[in-house]
């Protein structure tokens, strides 16, 4: 019994990790557009709008991981912070570029490919593989 449980997290994490990467690694070949920031909130972070052809699109994804984790109706949250100077938050109207995903514009992210959140979840994933590999869970019989 104590197999199944030390096995759950390291199927969970692997579950999770192949989408995360497919998304990162098809996040770099995604075309590029201009988007000015709109928002900005502790909650979901930046809100960019930008337009592929006549539509106007936004999204709130900074990176792959965020946009894999919203699929299975996750939440990922790096901890956004907002600063604002004298009642005004330097985010709002910025210029930033996003990568969005031909085949559906709804899905674009800030930052594309491999970036360090995306990164960091793929050592840690890699690492509870890893450890359950080498130190596997004793059987009692």
């Amino acid at each position: 019994m104590s197999f199944i449980f030390a096995l759950i997290p390291a199927v969970i994490a692997l579950i999770l990790a192949v989408p995360a990467f497919t998304d990162a690694s098809n996040s770099a070949k995604w075309p590029v557009a201009n988007a000015v920031v709109v928002k900005n909130d502790t909650k979901v972070g930046r809100t960019a709008a930008f337009q592929v052809g006549p539509k106007k699109y936004t999204t709130n994804f900074e990176h792959s991981l965020e946009l894999t984790f919203s699929r299975v109706g996750m939440e990922f949250n790096l901890g956004n912070q907002v600063t604002s100077y004298n009642g005004v938050d330097p985010e709002i109207g910025k210029n930033i570029r996003v990568s969005y995903n031909p085949a559906n514009p709804n899905e674009a992210v800030v930052e594309p490919g491999f970036s360090i959140p995306v990164c960091i979840y793929m050592i840690c994933t890699g690492l509870i593989l890893f450890i359950r590999l080498i130190f596997p869970a004793s059987h009692r019989d």
